[in-house]
């Protein structure tokens, strides 16, 4: 446990991922999140084999609390989906407390890249509001010339402003964005 407490998890002879060789490699696995055909090709060309994706499913249930209450979050098909941002977020939090802990369990390479994730996600978010706000104000602009250039002006004013390669980059950076 991350407090250094010791949990010892539910054993079931009759389950063969608890009698399996692999059950310490098959629980952190599980705890991780991986999936069922990741854990069996990380545990490949072993004998015996890895057990069945139907034997690692019920296996669940023999985590330590904690790790079982997480893995059956992530396995229950009606959960609540986060972001991306926000999932970046709680990997970044968690590289925190766990390097603050001294126990890394989540490795420096995914932290890393959570990190560097994180500042583009912020720099991407950045550039989508500066190009809103600039389409936005580009808009009042168009909507006060409008009604200072005559009727018959306003055709060929706005045919000029629709080729402009710079109002036209502004204007589909803008159309991604939304």
């Amino acid at each position: 446990m991350p407090d250094g407490g010791v949990v010892e998890a539910p054993f079931d002879i009759t389950c063969g991922a608890c009698r399996s060789p692999w059950l310490q490699e098959i629980d952190r696995y599980l705890a991780e999140g991986l999936v069922f055909q990741t854990i069996r090709r990380l545990l490949e060309g072993r004998s015996p084999k890895c057990p069945n994706d139907e034997i690692l499913r019920r296996h669940i249930r023999h985590l330590p609390s904690h790790q079982r209450d997480m893995r059956m979050q992530l396995e229950d098909p009606n959960r609540t989906l986060v972001d991306a941002s926000s999932a970046v977020d709680e990997v970044v939090q968690l590289g925190y407390r766990q390097l603050a802990s001294g126990e890394m369990q989540l490795s420096s390479t995914d932290w890393m890249r959570a990190l560097a994730l994180q500042a583009k996600i912020a720099k991407d978010s950045a550039a989508i509001s500066s190009n809103e706000q600039w389409q936005s104000a580009f808009m009042a602009f168009f909507e006060t010339v409008r009604r200072y250039i005559p009727q018959e002006k306003w055709p060929e004013f706005q045919r000029a402003c629709m080729l402009n390669p710079d109002i036209r980059a502004v204007s589909s950076i803008g159309a991604l964005a939304s």
